[in-house]
C-alpha cells in the first residue's frame, strides 16, 4: 500500500508539472499572431513591456517547436486525429494517475498497481498506433487504383493538378483527405514530390516512396508521367499481393507467438484469482518482483526474435 501510495503521489506531481509546461500560455491566434507583431511595438508601449511580449513570443515559439510535441503531433496525424498534441501529453499523464488511484483505493498490491498505472500511459498511444495501423493499410490498398484513375485522367489532358483533385473527390478516406491536404501544398508552391513524400512519411506507407521517385524521375529526365503511373501501379499491386501470400504462409508462427507472450499473463491472472495465497511471495517479496522483472524482460526479448522471424519486410 505505501509503494502504490507513494507511486500515487509522484504520479500526480509530474501531472501537475506537465500541466503548468504544457498548457497554452496564450489564445491560438495569439500564438500565431506573436512573433509577427511582436517585432513592432506600439508607440505607446513601454520597452519593458515589449520585451515581455518579445520573451513571451520567444517561448511560445520553442515550445510549438519542441522534439515532444512534433512526436505526439506525428501520432496524432498518422491516426487522422486533429486533437492538439497537448490533449495527448495530459491524457498520458493523467490516465495513470487516475489508474494508480484506483489501484491504491481498491487495496491492490504496489507492483500491480505500477504496472496497471504503465499500461494505462501506453493505452491512448496503443489506440493511436492501432488506428494509423489500420489507415496506412487502407491506403496502400486503394493506392494501385489512385494511381491508375490519375494516370487515366493525364492521358486525356487533364493536369496534374486537375487530375489529382479528381482523384480527391473520388476516393474514400483515408485517401480523400490526405489527397486533397497534398493538393493543398502543390497549390501553395510546394513541389510534387515533397508533398507526396511528405504523406508517405506521415502515413508510413511502403509503396509510396515509388511514386515520389518516379515523378522525381519524370521531371528531371522528361517522359510520359501517365505511362509511369501505371507502371508503378502494376508494382505496387504486385508488391501487395507478394505480401499477402507471404503473410498467409507465416499465419501459424504469428499466431503461436502471440499464444506463446499472453498465455504467461493469463496463467499469472488466473492463478492470483483462484489462489491468491499460493502467487503471494510472487507479488509480494522483492525476489519474487525481481522475478517477474526478469521474466517481463525475457518475454519481450522473445516477443521480439518470434516477430523477426515471422516478418517480411518489403
Amino acid at each position: 500500500m505505501t509503494l502504490a501510495l507513494l507511486a500515487l503521489a509522484v504520479g500526480s506531481c509530474v501531472f501537475a508539472a506537465a500541466i503548468l509546461v504544457l498548457r497554452p500560455r496564450h489564445s491560438w491566434v495569439h500564438r500565431r499572431l506573436a512573433p509577427h507583431v511582436g517585432a513592432l511595438p506600439a508607440a505607446d508601449e513601454t520597452p519593458s513591456r515589449s520585451r515581455l511580449a518579445g520573451w513571451l513570443a520567444d517561448r511560445s515559439r520553442r515550445t510549438d517547436d519542441s522534439m515532444l510535441v512534433r512526436l505526439l503531433r506525428g501520432e496524432l496525424e498518422r491516426a487522422g486525429n486533429d486533437r492538439p498534441p497537448e490533449q495527448l501529453a495530459w491524457a498520458t499523464l493523467g490516465i495513470p494517475v487516475v489508474a494508480a488511484a484506483f489501484g491504491a483505493i481498491a487495496g491492490w498490491p504496489g507492483p500491480i498497481v505500477i504496472v496497471l498505472a504503465l499500461l494505462a500511459g501506453l493505452a491512448p498511444h496503443v489506440a493511436l498506433r492501432i488506428i494509423a495501423v489500420r489507415r496506412r493499410r487502407a491506403f496502400d490498398a486503394q493506392l494501385p487504383e489512385l494511381l491508375e484513375m490519375l494516370g487515366a485522367s493525364l492521358r486525356v489532358g487533364h493536369g496534374f493538378e486537375q487530375a489529382l483533385r479528381g482523384v480527391a473527390e473520388s476516393a474514400e478516406e483515408p485517401a480523400a483527405s490526405e489527397f486533397t491536404r497534398v493538393l493543398g501544398e502543390i497549390r501553395l508552391g510546394r513541389p510534387r514530390a515533397e508533398a507526396l513524400g511528405e504523406l508517405g512519411e506521415r502515413l508510413a506507407s511502403r509503396d509510396m516512396p515509388f511514386l515520389t521517385t518516379a515523378i522525381e524521375i519524370q521531371q528531371q529526365t522528361g517522359g510520359s508521367l501517365a505511362e509511369l503511373l501505371g507502371v508503378v501501379a502494376e508494382t505496387v499491386r504486385e508488391r501487395q499481393q507478394f505480401r499477402r501470400k507471404m503473410k498467409a504462409l507465416t499465419g501459424m508462427g504469428r499466431a503461436s507467438a502471440v499464444v506463446l507472450v499472453i498465455l504467461p499473463f493469463v496463467a499469472a491472472t488466473a492463478l492470483t484469482l483462484v489462489n491468491s495465497h499460493y502467487m503471494r511471495p510472487l507479488w509480494q517479496t522483492s525476489t519474487g518482483h525481481l522475478l517477474v522483472a526478469v521474466a517481463v524482460g525475457m518475454m519481450a526479448v522473445g516477443a521480439e526474435i518470434l516477430r523477426r522471424i515471422v516478418s517480411i519486410e518489403g
